[in-house]
């Protein structure tokens, strides 16, 4: 697994996972006595493969002579695995080096090489060159096997590999090269010394599922063969080898999951039927699955394709699903199975001696900061303390004629059409003009409405402006859909996407931008735009509060699970002491369980959001003469780096 190429596919799809948290929501019961259950919208970059977008994948033990590990060990020696002996610093990690010597169009020219290196090293699959590109061809991608990638451990290949990247960029005069070179220098520079420390430790390879029942690849599966389009015959029959492909792909990752449990790092009994039911509901709509009327469709689209070639590629690809794709499906769901009673436990990786090492490289990734975990935490800790303040000023200030427009709010002008096409004129005076481009919406599959979130978006070939998509779930009946829109939309995902585009001659910058960005600036929108719904500030403010605590309260779960060894109980404990009010462990035992088997879910989404809102507070007290359209315009043209790169560039602009 490539720390890079792993992560490609995560970025792609922008979902917004519905899982039930605790009520943020409390003014019912505090001024009426009542209850309430509010659904908040998660996002998840298919993050089955946020887990992939890591840097720790490899071998290695810091300093002390161990040598690295190539591949797996099927002796299951807990001993063969290597990890860190400390927790490395910063400094450790991005060392202080000599300015190199090549400058100029030489430094330029090597700064594209690299970053032309590291895509054709990372897009190593067909799926993940398919959907991220048109013309992969034109950005050095070829792909000679139609897989869905390769699961096998080659640390040293891939340190190998980081540490000439690594190299090369050491060579190069920062300070000659233009602004753009220069930012996705400071990034690719950042990311390659976070792969070279991590890739050393094969231990933290088994720290997490790669099966998650709700982030894993099998969660999507469908949904990425449903997308793929045919243009011609050769289209259709690599679909098909795309299919055979689940076939050993899946094996691989029961195969990991086992070797997980030899080592062992085994998941609690009941995680285990969690993931096996996962497969189940796949293999319930092997007869009916929307995918064969889909495939019969798709043909439709390949010009001078015959009446025999078309049935023949019909009657392969049934037989493929009904003899390849469902019985791998129920192998995996058996052998799942098999695990259980394999002695382990669910709970957080404090229960795991080196996990601290990891879970700073963990946070750092899913904050998209330099922060330390310590630091991340007394972030959250001093904002959710201040909006708590906001949130207790207003709903116990004695004057409650926002309360019934609390109650009615619903901010939405419609369906998502209607939702984009409202945003997308009110944001021209907030936010920059974007490059001109059109998106299409895409229903999701009947059979998956119940297990989809309301939209997503898809940056399905990155290198055409008017292959954007938006993906709807009809069946969804969310309060407050324009936000939902605004997330996935106008001004969130999918306009960042196109800036970004637009904004850089780098598509690195566009291809491993990082979770913690994504979804910081997604959130940051969902609350901007409110004041386009509501004219009135106090109950926007509050509905704002709510949506921001429901992200914050998780985050903060997430680091006292997984760096404070919180229980259920501690958690809740934590948010009764927030509400002042009685939460129980059973109103959060669907979020703990979250948080406690995903690592990092709860980060990604808090600390980004958080970090977002920093760096734009940072700007508006240093520069307070400059308008929001002036912000947003130097924070999406400061890229895609860490939050402080960006600090740094977007300061730059508007100084």
């Amino acid at each position: 697994m490539k720390r890079f190429g792993t992560k490609v596919i995560a970025l792609i799809l922008a979902l917004m996972m519905v899982a039930t948290f605790t009520s943020c929501s409390t003014i019912r019961n505090i001024l009426s006595g009542g209850s309430n259950s509010k659904t908040e919208r998660d996002r998840d970059d298919d993050d089955d493969d946020d887990d992939d977008d890591d840097d720790d994948d490899g071998d290695g033990k810091d300093g002390d002579g161990s040598k690295p590990s190539n591949g797996s060990n099927p002796s299951g020696n807990k001993d063969t695995l290597t990890y860190p002996d400390h927790v490395a610093t910063l400094d450790e990690i991005h060392p202080k080096h000599a300015p190199g010597t090549v400058s100029g169009t030489a430094a330029h020219d090597l700064v594209c090489e690299v970053e032309m290196d590291i895509i054709g090293y990372a897009v190593d699959s067909y799926i993940d060159a398919v959907v991220c590109f048109e013309h992969p061809e034109n950005f050095g991608i070829h792909i000679d096997d139609v897989t869905w990638g390769d699961l096998t451990l080659d640390v040293d290949s891939d340190i190998k590999f980081y540490q000439a990247e690594l190299d090369k960029l050491y060579t190069v005069n920062r300070d000659s090269l233009e602004r753009d070179d220069r930012i996705c220098y400071d990034k690719m520079l950042w990311d390659l010394e976070e792969s070279v420390y991590s890739c050393q430790f094969t231990e933290f390879n088994y720290y997490e599922t790669a099966l998650h029942p709700l982030t894993g690849p099998q969660c999507n599966v469908l949904f990425y063969l449903e997308i793929l389009k045919f243009n011609t015959k050769e289209d259709a029959e690599n679909y098909l080898l795309l299919l055979k492909d689940i076939d050993r792909y899946y094996d691989e990752l029961c195969a990991f999951e086992e070797e997980k449990a030899e080592y062992g790092f085994a998941s609690g009994d009941e995680f285990y039927e969690e993931i096996a039911v996962s497969f189940d509901n796949l293999v319930e709509v092997k007869d009916d699955c929307f995918l064969y009327d889909s495939f019969k469709t798709k043909l439709d689209n390949i010009k001078g394709l015959s009446a025999a070639e078309r049935q023949d590629l019909i009657d392969r690809h049934e037989d493929i699903m009904k003899n390849v794709v469902f019985p791998e499906f129920e192998e995996c769901a058996e052998r799942i199975r098999g695990l259980k009673g394999s002695g382990g436990k669910s709970e957080g990786l404090t229960a795991y001696e080196h996990a601290d090492a990891y879970y700073e490289i963990l946070c750092r990734r899913m904050s998209n900061s330099a922060k330390t975990v310590e630091e991340l935490k007394n972030d959250l800790d001093t904002v959710i303390a201040s909006i708590m303040r906001s949130y207790n000023n207003i709903i116990y200030s004695g004057n409650t004629s926002w309360y019934q427009g609390y109650l009615s709010h619903d901010y939405t002008v419609g369906d998502t059409e209607e939702n984009l096409n409202f945003l997308k004129s009110k944001v021209a005076d907030d936010f920059p003009a974007l490059h001109d481009h059109s998106y299409q919406l895409v229903d999701v599959p009947k059979a998956m409405e119940d297990n989809f979130s309301p939209a997503a978006f898809l940056g399905y070939h990155l290198d055409n402006y008017d292959s954007n998509q938006i993906v709807v779930n009809r069946g969804s009946s969310e309060g407050d859909f324009g936000i939902t829109c605004a997330h996935e939309g106008y001004p969130g995902h999918l306009f960042q996407s196109v800036y970004t585009r637009s904004a850089t001659e780098h598509p690195y910058m566009y291809l491993f931008d990082a979770i913690g960005y994504n979804e910081g600036w997604a959130q940051y929108c969902e609350a901007y735009v409110m004041r386009y719904y509501d004219s009135n500030k106090t109950v926007r403010t509050l509905v704002k509060l709510e949506d921001e605590l429901n992200t914050l309260l998780a985050a903060r779960c997430d680091i006292g699970i997984h760096s404070e060894g919180w229980s259920l109980d501690d958690c809740a404990s934590y948010y009764s002491d927030i509400y002042g009010q009685k939460i129980t462990p059973s109103q959060l035992q669907d979020l703990y369980e979250l948080l406690e088997t995903d690592p990092g879910y709860g980060v990604k989404y808090g600390c980004g959001f958080a970090n977002m809102g920093l760096t734009i507070q940072a700007a508006r007290d240093t520069f307070p003469d400059a308008t929001d359209k002036e912000i947003h315009t130097a924070f999406l043209n400061a890229l895609t780096g860490t939050y402080e790169q960006i600090k740094e560039y977007m300061f730059e602009e508007l100084s």
